[in-house]
């Protein structure tokens, strides 16, 4: 019974280590870059099956830091996307549904303090929105839903 038992996990771990199943590649193309040869736009495709597809989009600063990042679908942002000043602190971070902001966004002060946050519904301000200044102390609250 076990030498059977030994036979079949053997013959299914063999079959599953030859299976024909196509992996997805992801391949990195610098689309744009500084008169230097720094890269200023990278943009990430998915390889499947061999189409490509635009998932992912970066932009740098001339000095290489990381100026924007965010996912791709049907070449529109989607999800949360992310920038970022020049000292590396976050700038803003803001969720895009089919290229058009819908859901929390969220900006800071290069000093790194929360300069507003608040919501988009639909590419339009919605909600309550706070606004804080420089030393993060609340400065006033806007609801766009009474406008």
């Amino acid at each position: 019974m076990n030498r059977v038992i030994l036979f079949l996990l053997s013959a299914i771990i063999i079959s599953a280590c030859n299976s024909t199943t196509k992996e997805t590649e992801f391949e990195q193309v610098i689309v744009e870059r500084y008169p230097g040869g720094e890269p200023k736009v990278v943009q990430y495709f998915e390889v499947f099956d061999g189409k490509r597809s635009l998932v992912k989009e970066e932009s740098f600063y001339s000095c290489g830091k990381r100026m924007t990042s965010g996912k791709l679908s049907d070449n529109l942002r989607t999800g949360t996307w992310e920038s970022y000043y020049k000292n590396g602190a976050k700038w803003t971070d803001a969720v895009y549904v089919k290229g058009i902001n819908h859901g929390p966004a969220n900006h800071w002060h290069e000093n790194g303090k929360l300069y507003y946050k608040g919501q988009y519904k639909n590419g339009k301000r919605a909600g309550k929105w706070s606004f804080f200044d420089k030393e993060g102390h609340l400065l006033k609250e806007i609801n766009y839903d009474k406008k």
